[in-house]
C-alpha cells in the first residue's frame, strides 16, 4: 500500500512537466524572488507539530514566465530536547506554476518537488530523500511583497506515512 502512495504522489508530481517546460526558457530579464517560509505544520498518525522556525527555510524563485518558476531552496533547522539536539541541513527544488500570471505575486498555485535532508547530532541519519506537492495561494501585500500559504503533502525517506502539512511565509520580489 505505501508503494502505491509513493507512485501515486510521484506521478502526480510529473504530471506539470510538459506545463512547465512549454513555458518560455530562459529567466533573462525576468523576475526573481527570496522566499522565507517561518511557521510550519505537520500533522501524521493523529500527531500534529506546528513549528515557529527562525530563520526557516529559504527558496529563490527563478522566474521563466509569468505563470512558472523553479525555485531551489535551502533549510538549516536545529531541535533541542531534553533528549538531545538535532539539526537537520536541507536542499529541495521545486517548481510551482501559478494558474495567474502575475509572476507569481498573487492567485493560487500548485508545486511539485523534491528534497534531500540530512540530520547530524544526536540523531544523525543518512541522506533521506523526499518528494512532495505544495498547494496553496499567494496574496500580494505590495507590489515587492507577498505573503504565502500552502497545504503541503510529503512523502519519501524521512516519513512512515505520507504527511500532510500548511506552510506560512513571505516572498520578496525585485527586477
Amino acid at each position: 500500500m505505501k508503494l502505491i502512495r509513493r507512485s501515486v504522489l510521484a506521478v502526480s508530481s510529473l504530471i506539470l512537466v510538459p506545463l512547465l517546460w512549454s513555458s518560455q526558457a530562459g529567466a533573462q530579464g525576468k523576475s526573481l524572488e527570496l522566499r522565507v517560509d517561518f511557521i510550519s505544520l505537520e500533522t501524521s498518525d493523529g500527531n500534529t507539530d506546528i513549528t515557529l522556525e527562525f530563520p526557516g527555510s529559504f527558496a529563490m524563485a527563478f522566474y521563466f514566465s509569468p505563470q512558472f518558476a523553479l525555485e531551489p531552496g535551502v533549510l538549516v533547522h536545529h531541535l533541542r530536547s531534553d533528549g538531545g539536539s538535532v539539526t537537520f541541513f536541507g536542499a529541495s527544488l521545486f517548481a510551482p506554476f501559478y494558474f495567474q500570471a502575475d509572476g507569481g505575486k498573487s492567485g493560487l498555485f500548485i508545486s511539485p518537488g523534491v528534497s534531500l535532508l540530512k540530520a547530524t547530532g544526536d540523531f544523525e541519519s543518512d541522506a533521506l530523500f523526499d518528494y512532495g506537492v505544495d498547494l496553496g495561494f499567494k496574496r500580494a501585500a505590495s507590489n515587492r511583497v507577498s505573503t504565502r500559504f500552502a497545504l503541503t503533502l510529503r512523502d519519501g525517506d524521512s516519513h512512515d506515512k505520507v504527511v500532510l502539512g500548511a506552510a506560512f511565509g513571505v516572498g520578496f520580489f525585485w527586477r
